[in-house]
């Protein structure tokens, strides 16, 4: 099999001695325009350069801020406290340039709470020794106790039971709310 079919094509004209043929152009354009390419190529010739200035929003407010500060007052407002010259002095004022008398001094007293009489206790305990109905029993030891093994019997084995390990805790914005804990601990938030 052929990838291609091949076209054998002819350029030599059969009439005029087995002379090559040229085809027309492809394309025409119009030719070049007269000139020079590069730099300083312009249509009406060289522009020339302004200046853009762009400190001038800069510059109004300069201006404005001075035309302000020549509104103003030689001396702006002082928080410093200044001296007022009064027709009377504070002592005066007060009532203080009349000599004022001492205070008595005041004699110290004896307590007058001070008791003489010997100390009694409010709840004397009952009649008897050392305060109890009886005398105190004398010191007697326990009696000893003989532990003795005992064998499991089949037969008598206790049923299983499941452990506690697996309760339920509460959550901690449940166990932390105040109204819980007041509830829980009374005592804490007594009043």
């Amino acid at each position: 099999m052929k990838d291609f079919e091949q076209i054998a094509k002819n350029f030599r004209d059969p009439e005029n001695n087995n002379e090559v043929m040229i085809p027309p152009r492809n394309c025409f354009v119009n030719p070049p325009k007269a000139g020079h390419v590069g730099p300083n190529t312009t249509f009406g010739g060289k522009i020339p350069y302004i200046v853009s200035y762009f400190d001038r929003p800069k510059e109004l407010a300069h201006k404005e801020r001075l035309a302000g500060a020549a509104l103003m007052q030689d001396k702006p407002f002082s928080q410093k406290a200044k001296k007022t010259h009064l027709f009377n002095s504070m002592k005066n004022v007060i009532g203080e340039d009349v000599p004022i008398p001492e205070r008595p001094v005041k004699e110290k007293s004896e307590n007058p709470m001070k008791d003489e009489r010997a100390f009694k206790p409010s709840h004397p305990p009952r009649a008897g020794n050392h305060g109890t109905l009886a005398p105190f029993p004398y010191y007697k030891e326990d009696p000893r106790i003989e532990v003795t093994r005992k064998l499991e019997v089949e037969d008598e084995k206790k049923p299983f039971k499941t452990t506690h390990n697996s309760k339920s805790t509460p959550m901690p914005s449940i166990t932390t709310n105040m109204r819980n804990l007041k509830a829980s601990f009374p005592s804490v938030f007594k009043r």
